[in-house]
C-alpha cells in the first residue's frame, strides 16, 4: 500500500508541477535508470519539473522529503552546487556536479531572477582544467569583475545556450574586486 501511495503521489507531482525553464535542454532521466518502484516514480517526477538543475523549485523540496523518508537516502536528483554563496567580485568559486556533465566548451552566467541567464554577467571559467572532449564533476571559476553587488543565480550553459547545471543562488557582497586567482592548470 506504501509503494502504492507513493508512485500515485509522484505521478501526481509529476503531472501538476509546471515543466522546467523553458531553456533547458531535452529531459534526461538516466540518473533513474537504477531505481524501481517509488524511488524510480519520485526521481522522474523530479526530474520532470526541474529539480536536477534547481533544487529549489516549487515542488522539489517536497519530493525529495518524501524521497529520503523512504529510501533514507539522498536523492540522486539532487547534489550539484556552488561553493562559496557569496563574496565580491572576483572571487574564486567551485560548482560540483556528481552527474559530471561539466564540459571545457561550457559557460557560467550570474543573472538575476526572472532573466534569461544568457542576459547577465559570464564568469570567467578555468576550463583548461577540464581536456577536451571530456566531463568533469567540477568546475572552477571567478565572480565576474563588473558585477554590482545583488542577489544572483548562478548557472553553467552549454555551448549552445541550454541549460546543464545551476540555477545557484550566490550573493555578491561588493563592487571592491578581488584580484581572481588561477587554480594550478597546464601551463601555470
Amino acid at each position: 500500500m506504501k509503494t502504492r501511495i507513493g508512485s500515485t503521489l509522484a505521478l501526481v507531482l509529476a503531472l501538476l508541477m509546471p515543466m522546467s525553464s523553458s531553456f533547458a535542454g531535452p529531459t534526461d532521466f538516466s540518473v533513474c535508470s537504477d531505481l524501481s518502484g517509488v524511488e524510480y516514480g519520485l526521481c522522474r517526477a523530479a526530474i520532470a519539473i526541474g529539480c536536477d538543475v534547481d533544487p529549489t523549485a516549487n515542488g522539489c523540496p517536497q519530493i525529495a522529503e518524501q524521497y529520503e523518508r523512504i529510501t533514507g537516502s539522498i536523492p540522486p536528483f539532487f547534489g550539484a552546487s556552488i561553493s562559496p554563496t557569496s563574496g565580491p567580485a572576483g572571487l574564486n568559486f567551485v560548482i560540483t556536479d556528481p552527474q559530471s556533465r561539466i564540459t571545457s566548451s561550457d559557460q557560467v552566467w550570474f543573472y538575476s531572477l526572472g532573466m534569461e541567464p544568457t542576459s547577465g554577467y559570464p564568469a570567467i571559467f578555468h576550463s583548461y582544467l577540464i581536456p577536451s572532449g571530456e566531463t568533469s564533476e567540477s568546475l572552477s571559476g571567478c565572480v565576474p569583475a563588473d558585477i554590482p553587488p545583488g542577489e544572483y543565480l548562478v548557472s553553467v550553459l552549454a555551448s549552445d545556450a541550454a541549460l546543464k547545471v545551476g540555477a545557484f543562488n550566490f550573493t555578491v557582497t561588493t563592487a571592491e574586486m578581488v584580484e581572481c586567482g588561477y587554480p594550478p592548470g597546464p601551463g601555470r
